[in-house]
């Protein structure tokens, strides 16, 4: 009963480009992949400067987002997992969002 959540899908945002392309690469990317996990990373300015923008271009074309959130007792069951990759030590599992995932309705 563990997910395991990968990026299908990226926008190459830890390059330096400028926002303009990160969303015209993500939108190319997305499309290509028929939705997916879309990762982009929060360190980079260019991203924040154009998130706004994608999320509308997404919906406008369709995605929608979802909230993957841990269910209980899901961190206590990862660490106790047969061959478990995480230590024993305390795990902070939260009601935030694990990742946006963008899926089209078919």
């Amino acid at each position: 009963q563990i997910a395991v959540v990968g990026a299908d899908v990226g926008a190459d945002d830890w390059l330096s480009i400028d926002a303009a392309e990160v969303e015209r690469r993500a939108l190319r990317n997305v499309a290509q992949s028929h939705g997916g996990v879309l990762i982009l990373h929060d360190t980079r300015a260019h991203t924040a400067e154009v998130l706004s923008d994608l999320i509308t271009a997404l919906e406008q074309r369709g995605y929608r987002f979802v909230q993957l959130a841990p269910g209980p007792g899901a961190g206590q069951r990862a660490v106790s997992a047969p061959g478990a990759l995480i230590g024993p030590w305390p795990v902070v599992l939260n009601s935030q969002p694990l990742a946006p995932v963008v899926s089209r309705e078919r």
